[in-house]
């Protein structure tokens, strides 16, 4: 039983410890040692219509003061300042009970495959999380969605990032090379946070967007590239194809577009445009071959 009051008068104590004593209970006083001053300061906080009165604080301060050295003789068994409890102990105590709960040390099923969610996201994601085993869309690895409403994300569970046996989420986002793109792109998502912006569409150009389709993404090529995505030579309403190795930008009408690209855009850019005859007649057989 707590009997959470300032209990600063003896007959009010006397009667918790008379309870406590016909159940057969220890008794521990509990003294909270705020000064006075600071007392009467967070007073000046509190709602007008919960303010105690300065002369009752002081009256009461002085009583809490007073009873310290009469507590052991009115029956108390124990009597601590809060100041000197053992607090950190109880609270990393619940911590790991939780803990291994999750973990389902505790004969429950624990949290299993979640544990890596909540821990990457947040523990109220746990309701609206899917796992969509069977999915093929990531490559092999996991897939999962979160859905509400009409809204959702698709996100996939790495287990080698980067080659190096990390593991993370990806979340799916539009294929920034294309908008038609029929493949698949994703980015990394390492907090809640990133879940929103991927909703939201502020990761949509973001750096490292890999699509199974153009492959990587850097959006300060995409920004600062000093050429056209194609030649201008190339006839416009071409399918997209995969991008550049060397630049990594889309080209259209592929793999001729792609030579064409090569012959054109980084011929000139390297310099390399000493034999104009030469690169018309390249750029020729590349329309040729899309036209064919």
């Amino acid at each position: 039983m707590t009997g959470n009051a300032t209990n600063v008068e003896q007959s009010v104590r006397v009667g918790l410890v008379m309870a406590a004593k016909r159940h057969g209970m220890p008794t521990a006083a509990v003294l909270v040692s705020t000064p006075l001053s600071v007392c009467l300061q967070r007073q000046g906080l509190r709602p007008a219509n919960r303010r105690v009165p300065e002369d009752v604080v002081r009256a009461q301060h002085q009583a809490m003061t007073y009873s310290h050295q009469h507590l052991a003789a009115e029956g108390f068994t124990t009597v601590v300042f809060a100041d000197t409890l053992n607090r950190l102990e109880p609270f990393l105590k619940r911590l790991s009970a939780r803990h291994e709960a999750d973990l389902g040390h505790d004969g429950s099923p624990g949290l299993s495959d979640l544990l890596l969610v909540r821990r990457t996201f947040d523990p109220d994601i746990l309701p609206v999380w899917r796992w969509k085993d069977g999915s093929d869309i990531a490559g092999g690895d996991r897939v999962a969605e979160i859905r509400l409403g009409q809204q959702h994300l698709t996100l996939a569970l790495r287990t080698d990032v980067d080659g190096e046996g990390d593991i993370g989420f990806d979340v799916m986002v539009p294929c920034p090379a294309d908008p038609e793109c029929g493949g698949y792109a994703w980015t990394p998502a390492c907090s809640i946070t990133d879940l929103h912006r991927a909703l939201t569409g502020e990761l949509d150009h973001r750096d490292g967007i890999v699509c199974d389709v153009h492959g990587s993404y850097d959006d300060t090529d995409q920004d600062e590239h000093p050429h056209p995505l194609t030649p201008a030579a190339l006839e416009t309403g071409d399918e997209w194809w995969h991008s550049c190795p060397q630049c990594h930008l889309p080209v259209q009408g592929g793999p001729a577009g792609l030579a064409a690209h090569r012959t054109t855009v980084h011929a000139l850019a390297d310099g390399q445009d000493d034999d104009p005859e030469g690169r018309a007649a390249l750029e020729e057989q590349a329309l040729e071959a899309i036209r064919d």
